[in-house]
């Protein structure tokens, strides 16, 4: 448990040890809540969420790409010759 769970359609955030808060999300949350900070920048305040999501398959490509990471961690070189 995080100590954290979303209400009322995630429009309260239950904060364990504080208590019910309303809040404002700013997208919707997608995937398991991990973590969250609370935060305050002046005179607002913040809730950070850190969420677990299942990864999203990669679309299947026809053509093959090769990547040489070299020994210098700075410099990336594809197949087609670009570097990163």
């Amino acid at each position: 448990t995080t100590g954290v769970k979303l209400q009322d359609g995630g429009r309260r955030v239950l904060l364990y040890g504080i208590g019910s808060v309303k809040v404002k999300l700013h997208r919707p949350l997608e995937g398991k809540i991990k973590t969250a900070t609370v935060k305050r920048e002046g005179e607002h305040w913040y809730i950070i969420f850190i969420t677990e999501v299942d990864p999203k398959p990669l679309p299947p490509s026809e053509e093959a790409i090769g990547i040489d990471l070299g020994t210098n961690p700075h410099f990336l070189v594809t197949s087609e010759g670009e570097m990163a």
